[in-house]
């Protein structure tokens, strides 16, 4: 196994998260072959050519700010990466900057606690979807919402990944 840690400078973003929705000035970011997308596929490749590693077996994965930049590689780099995991980000192009996403509906899928959920809500989401297929971080999603002052913006469902939601956001692929 081989990895690839990419980390923001904080000249690039104050608070040295990656620039999913072409923040700071720079949309560029959101466009193949610039910003930061380029900069993360050339780590790829010079990590591909210094190791041999297959083409066919490239994946991405982030957390966070981390995390909303997985969608932006996967639609930027559909020819370099095989797939990638998204924990607790957004869709690619769901919003052109963080604030944004202001007022909008999100979905927590896995929530645990429901931590991402009360972050979404704290930058300003208006209402989110949190699932999970345990019954018991769906009753602490509610009680870390009911304690954050968020009853009302949080409603925990049971699913699992394969389950469907019956809302539609306009970012959904459906």
């Amino acid at each position: 196994v081989y990895l690839v840690y990419a980390q923001q400078s904080s000249a690039n973003n104050p608070v040295s998260c990656c620039n999913w929705a072409g923040e700071y000035g720079d949309p560029a970011n959101l466009v193949r072959g610039q910003g930061e997308n380029q900069s993360i596929k050339e780590m790829v490749d010079r990590m591909k050519a210094d190791h041999g590693i297959d083409s066919a077996r490239i994946y991405v994965a982030g957390f966070s700010a981390g995390a909303a930049f997985v969608p932006v590689l996967l639609a930027t780099w559909p020819d370099v990466f095989a797939g990638g995991a998204v924990m607790s980000g957004v869709p690619y192009r769901c919003a052109q900057s963080v604030q944004g996403a202001v007022g909008r509906s999100a979905i927590d899928v896995g929530c645990g606690s429901g931590i991402q959920s009360l972050n979404l809500l704290f930058l300003g989401v208006a209402h989110v979807i949190a699932l999970d297929a345990n019954d018991s971080a769906l009753r602490a999603t509610e009680m870390n919402a009911q304690a954050a002052g968020f009853g009302g913006k949080i409603e925990a469902r049971r699913s699992d990944l394969f389950g469907r939601c019956s809302e539609r956001f306009p970012w959904s692929a459906e």
